[in-house]
């Protein structure tokens, strides 16, 4: 027999980094009109089962509370299961930097021809997961389609929507009687939206009708609002300290620094190759073997491809921190991504050598690519949290993202 297990509020481990989320979104948000009604919850007449006809309709009415009327951004629906409760680590796509975002639940696209968000039919059937996600979704738009962040955080993004006024439709999409139930639809765990929606109601920003609120919800609520009294309240300003505090995170733990280069069968063929290269008969070998001989050569033609696309990154990176930081910030980033740049063009120079050789059947050193490669990873880590570190106090940068 399996038994529910019941929820007790804990304040996340999270709380200081969710902390400079919420001040950053605040700082966003006393900049702009987001409801006709700043800080109100939103509401709608509809029940909890959905038409896909009512659903187009209460997204016009989720654009309209989130200052979006007039925007060009067209609804789809797709099949497909709820987000489970795994662990969302957000992490960037630096291959369509500012342009997809996607979860089991929801989509949000960019391209030539405008924006697009899709849902997921499931939500169709409970109308606060369907209202939380649209949110969701249209926070995306705000932040990666207006250019506000160059990267995609995914918590960041709940936040904002519980900030523009559906933090109730978050806490009613949450299952609070069963916490071993699988069904997720939020990046932010059951403590991490609490504790945000605490702070909010601490810092007079948003605030939640606990008596519309099923019992369980106001319970768990009433909990976090408890103990979120005693946090300290935020320092000013915020918006760069978060800015920089992900910069560090997303720079340092970029897709392309994670590349699959340490690829076994990559290893063996390139020692095969090596050996017959001793015997003097590599080019024999590669007209052989052209499976092996293709092997090398994406292997080398993947370094040259990631130097490419590492190199675009950080200066996508940098033109955006450009647009938001401080002069004085904006020169310590360059600073940084100057010398990155330079270990970079010195590896893509190392590997312009590396396949001239090759062409020549001579060795391929692969120990000194995958060197270089890791030398660049472990010089760009130690600069950033030294740097992170000294701007940004007791952040913790390394929180997974």
């Amino acid at each position: 027999m399996f038994w529910k297990s019941a929820f007790n509020y804990k304040q996340p481990k999270t709380a200081a980094s969710i902390n400079f989320r919420i001040g950053f979104i605040a700082e966003l948000l006393s900049k702009q009109t987001v409801t006709n009604t700043p800080y109100s919850s939103f509401t709608h007449p509809f029940n909890d089962t959905l038409t896909k006809e009512e659903a187009k309709l209460l997204f016009r009415q989720v654009k309209q509370h989130m200052g979006l009327a007039g925007a060009n951004i067209q609804l789809e629906f797709f099949w497909e299961k709820p987000l489970e409760t795994k662990e969302n680590t957000g992490f960037i796509d630096t291959s369509e930097l500012y342009r997809k975002e996607r979860l089991k639940v929801g989509e949000y696209l960019e391209n030539k021809d405008g924006f697009t968000i899709k849902l997921g039919m499931t939500t169709l059937k409970n109308s606060d997961a369907l209202v939380f996600t649209m949110a969701h979704e249209l926070a995306h738009y705000h932040l990666l389609g207006k250019h506000r962040i160059f990267f995609n955080d995914e918590k960041l993004t709940d936040i904002y929507a519980i900030r523009a006024g559906f933090g109730g439709y978050w806490l009613k999409a949450q299952n609070w009687e069963d916490t071993t139930n699988q069904e997720r639809y939020s990046y932010l765990d059951k403590n991490e939206g609490l504790f945000t929606l605490g702070r909010l109601k601490q810092l007079h920003l948003q605030d939640v009708d606990l008596e519309a609120l099923p019992n369980k919800c106001s319970t768990a609520l009433k909990e976090a609002i408890d103990q979120t009294h005693g946090y300290n309240h935020m320092e000013i300003p915020y918006t760069e300290k978060f800015l920089i505090a992900n910069f560090a995170i997303k720079v340092t733990h970029s897709t392309y620094v994670d590349a699959p280069l340490n690829d076994t069968d990559i290893y063996s063929s390139i020692s095969t190759y090596n050996t017959w290269v001793k015997k003097g008969r590599g080019r024999l070998f590669k007209k052989k073997r052209t499976d092996i001989d293709q092997t090398v050569r994406l292997f080398l033609e993947s370094h040259k491809k990631w130097v490419i696309k590492e190199t675009d990154f950080l200066y996508r990176a940098e033109a955006h921190l450009r647009r938001l930081l401080a002069s004085q910030q904006v020169k310590a980033v360059s600073t940084l991504t100057s010398s990155w740049k330079k270990l970079l063009k010195k590896h893509d120079a190392n590997m312009d050598a590396h396949m001239v050789r090759y062409e020549k059947n001579s060795f391929v050193a692969v120990e000194e690519i995958v060197q270089n490669y890791a030398d660049y990873k472990t010089q760009k880590t130690k600069d950033i949290y030294a740097w992170a570190t000294t701007e940004i106090g007791d952040l913790d940068v390394q929180e997974p993202q």
